[in-house]
């Protein structure tokens, strides 16, 4: 029998290495700001093409030679890091600082961050201007390579503490921005549109049912149109979320939604996403891994759907936050869990696939390394390739900061590895990862690679596998395991060494690389 090597992918699971498998979910960048570690670098993520803006809201930039968390909090004024794609690799372009930082700091300038196109907006909720906490969003604009302001929106109501600024959203020329401390902690909605170049403050808005305390907006969604606005301490606690919609040239609100079973659930809201018709909204419940609940418009009408919640098989710890950050791109999720305790640290992320309608849980991505206070997905963003997922509140040596990991998800595979007896009969060990969770996968072998296609009328009908379809045989068909990883045991003839196998994920038709018995 052959040694084996271990191997941790970033995908969160430490598998056996044999043969010529070539693990999946790889391709990571570990980013961070040029030279010393910043303190919540990562709380905000906002990717758009080839840049990125990644917030440091209490990063203390007053060169007095402290940093956090040893810097007097009043000094923490937090900053923006732009990060560009060039030569393969994410690197750091730009460094934003606050513009017009209050006194004695504390702006959390970054605490929320969007990005589209050339336009990047930037929340400040703790900003004073002329009263303390009033909170501030800021404009840039990408001019010859560079970030460059252009504008700054606050409020005017009276009195302080509206924290407007708290969540920022972007869509074309329409900026959502919440200010969640607004008429007694009501909060309210602000609707900004550029228009001939020049972004004005179009609409106020808040629920009919708001009241005091309830904090409408602590996420927001806006896409097309349409703005989807948490309240994660509406309802006594239980959570809400209202929908507002511009018609005949108005933002009204058009939908008051609350989760089926309010008696298990609570913070619904936490986490809002919208995508087309369809509105992603977590909240956790008081038994279980958590949940986040999918509605839909038909018609006009929004409705919460039976068949296309999201659970989580085997989620760890009893305090996960599950729904805490939704984003979607295409028909792929990524969902934070970032109080889920893992291998003694704190945080975690899921992918899930849309599958006929169904979002099916796909691979869980953890830090590689985590302990106990780490932050992990508590801020994420979602690309066609990249799952960026942050890394707060990490002890790097005797320096505190964070960082952001950027994980290739376009091709997260099964993996597929193999312990064989080879040359001689005996037993083989079959070991997969980044299987669906729950679900089923199907192994198959052949003398020789090839080109061959499942029959049709099954399930994964035409998928092609990189086996011989001569002598093609099906070695195993089982469970995939709680955690979408499994190992297996099997006797077997001499007759298996040098052929091949592959593994097939029944529920998403992915598969693995061949993998040669030897």
């Amino acid at each position: 029998m052959r040694k084996i090597a271990m191997l941790t992918l970033t995908c969160g699971w430490t598998v056996l290495a044999a043969g010529s498998a070539r693990a999946q979910c790889t391709g990571d960048q570990y980013l961070a700001p040029v030279g010393d570690p910043v303190a919540t670098f990562g709380n905000a993520i906002a990717v758009d093409g080839p840049w990125a803006a990644i917030g440091a809201n209490q990063d203390y930039n007053d060169n007095r030679g402290f940093q956090a968390p040893y810097a007097v909090p009043q000094f923490k004024t937090g900053s923006v890091f732009i990060m560009h794609f060039e030569q393969d690799k994410w690197r750091q372009r730009q460094k934003i600082d606050c513009p017009d930082r209050n006194r004695f700091g504390g702006d959390e300038f970054g605490h929320s961050v969007a990005m589209q196109g050339n336009t990047l907006l930037i929340g400040a909720p703790m900003h004073e201007g002329q009263d303390l906490h009033r909170g501030a969003a800021y404009v840039y604009e990408l001019i010859d390579s560079t970030w460059t302001l252009v504008d700054t929106f606050s409020v005017e109501e009276p009195g302080g503490r509206e924290y407007f600024g708290y969540a920022v959203a972007l869509d074309g020329d329409v900026a959502a921005i919440s200010a969640t401390g607004a008429q007694n902690s009501e909060g309210l909605v602000y609707i900004f549109e550029r228009i001939d170049g020049v972004w004005t403050q179009v609409a106020q808005v808040n629920g009919a049912a708001t009241g005091t305390n309830d904090r409408l907006g602590m996420a927001l969604s806006v896409q097309n149109g349409t703005v989807l606005a948490g309240a994660s301490e509406a309802a006594s606690g239980y959570g809400a979320a209202w929908v507002f919609e511009k018609v005949n040239d108005e933002w009204v609100e058009t939908a008051h939604l609350l989760p089926s079973d309010p008696e298990s659930s609570g913070a619904f809201g936490r986490g809002v996403c919208l995508d087309g018709d369809e509105a992603l909204i977590g909240g956790r419940q008081s038994s279980g891994p958590g949940r986040v609940y999918v509605y839909r418009r038909e018609l006009g009408v929004w409705n919460e759907t039976e068949s296309s919640s999201f659970s989580i098989f085997d989620l760890q710890g009893t305090s996960r936050r599950f729904g805490a950050r939704i984003a979607v791109r295409g028909d792929t999720a990524l969902i934070a869990a970032p109080s889920e305790t893992v291998n003694s640290g704190s945080g975690a992320a899921y992918l899930f696939r849309r599958m006929d309608g169904a979002w099916v849980q796909g691979p869980r991505l953890i830090a590689s390394r985590s302990e106990v206070g780490d932050q992990f997905a508590d801020a994420i963003a979602l690309t066609d390739t990249d799952a960026w997922v942050n890394w707060r509140d990490h002890i790097f040596g005797d320096q505190y900061g964070g960082q952001v990991h950027v994980i290739d998800v376009a091709d997260c595979r099964p993996t597929l590895e193999i312990i064989s007896p080879c040359p001689y009969a005996g037993a083989l060990r079959l070991s997969w990862t980044n299987a669906t969770p729950g679900g089923m996968v199907a192994i198959f072998f052949s003398p020789q690679t090839g080109q061959s296609s499942l029959p049709p009328g099954g399930p994964c009908e035409g998928v092609s596998l990189d086996l011989d379809p001569r002598n093609l045989q099906l070695a195993y068909m089982g469970d995939a395991g709680v955690q979408g990883n499994r190992s297996v045991t099997t006797q077997v003839s001499q007759r298996v060494c040098g052929g091949y196998m592959q593994l097939l994920n029944i529920l998403t038709c992915s598969v693995s690389d061949p993998v040669q018995v030897d």
